[in-house]
């Protein structure tokens, strides 16, 4: 993890901490449990950590899991040529139902202005290789045309800068 990373979620524990002050205003701070680790080398713990973040702001964030769904569990062993065992799932998956290219995290929140923004982040772990498809990329172009907001993460630090600089505190 980068050194940038590790600062900024040094700054983000606080942040959770301190926000679970706030809401147990009854339990004395010596009491409140430190906040569940994030690794930010994975690319579901960044998608958590985003969304923690607009929680603690007060806005709405959702992770868009869009993925087909598999029907039965039709699996077969069999023995190979090789004398390997080998065992196949050919249990058949129904193509999803959502937007192809659809973003990670779904929130409604506030610009710098006030005004209510449609964003959407594609998460793109910086510490795995990810790498944009072109049906994201036209996801992209489609949402801005119709006037929200997308943006394309790889760091968590390069997210909280963003978010400093174009969303209400």
């Amino acid at each position: 993890m980068n050194p940038t990373d590790r600062h900024t979620l040094k700054q983000f524990y606080l942040l959770i901490w301190q926000d679970n002050c706030r809401r147990h205003p009854m339990t004395e701070p010596r009491l409140i449990a430190s906040p569940k680790p994030y690794n930010l080398t994975k690319t579901n713990d960044l998608e958590r950590a985003i969304c923690k973040w607009f929680e603690i702001k007060g806005y709405k964030a959702e992770r868009v899991k869009v993925q087909g769904r598999k029907l039965g569990s039709d699996v077969v062993t069999y023995n190979h040529i090789t004398g390997k065992r080998q065992t196949l799932d050919k249990a058949k998956y129904i193509p999803t139902t959502g937007a192809k290219g659809s973003a990670d995290i779904s929130v409604t929140c506030r610009d710098k202005d006030g005004a209510v923004m449609s964003l959407r982040i594609e998460v793109k772990n910086g510490y795995t290789g990810d790498r944009v498809r072109p049906d994201q990329m036209k996801y992209k172009e489609q949402h801005e045309a119709a006037g929200g907001t997308y943006i394309i993460v790889r760091y968590f630090s390069e997210f909280i800068e963003w978010a400093i600089l174009n969303v209400k505190q």
